[in-house]
């Protein structure tokens, strides 16, 4: 699945572990890929607080 896709889902936690797996297979340095981190960033605050 592409960033774009993931990016346009709505907040969820499935969105959230899609996000986590994808970034954590695929280390490239894109826009789309700094995009994608920082809405992982945001997400993670709301899924996995500590």
């Amino acid at each position: 699945m592409k960033y774009e896709t993931i990016l346009n889902m709505p907040d969820s936690k499935e969105k959230f572990l899609k996000l986590e797996l994808k970034l954590m297979s695929l280390q490239h340095h894109g826009a789309t890929f700094f995009k994608a981190l920082d809405e992982y960033n945001r997400l993670y605050k709301i899924y996995r607080p500590q």
